[in-house]
């Protein structure tokens, strides 16, 4: 009965660790892509915002500026999860 017990508690313990890992992989999942989304939508706003302001040289340096701006967020956090 002793054994079965032990065995009984590893199992319920292996079986909340893996719960808690996926939850916790879940969480971070979503909070990237609402990081990422979020991002992305304030600079579509901010680009949109600029354009109708000036039109001119100063709408491509500023979508280059955020694109590239975008791009090493998305890699930093890609790295971080990874």
């Amino acid at each position: 009965m002793i054994h079965k017990n032990c065995m009984i508690k590893i199992l319920i313990i292996l079986i909340t660790n893996m719960l808690l890992i996926i939850i916790v992989t879940i969480v971070v999942v979503v909070v990237v892509v609402v990081v990422v989304v979020v991002v992305v939508v304030v600079v579509v706003v901010v680009v949109v915002v600029v354009v109708i302001i000036m039109k001119t040289v100063v709408v491509v340096v500023v979508v280059v500026v955020v694109v590239v701006v975008v791009v090493v967020v998305v890699v930093v956090v890609v790295v971080v999860v990874k």
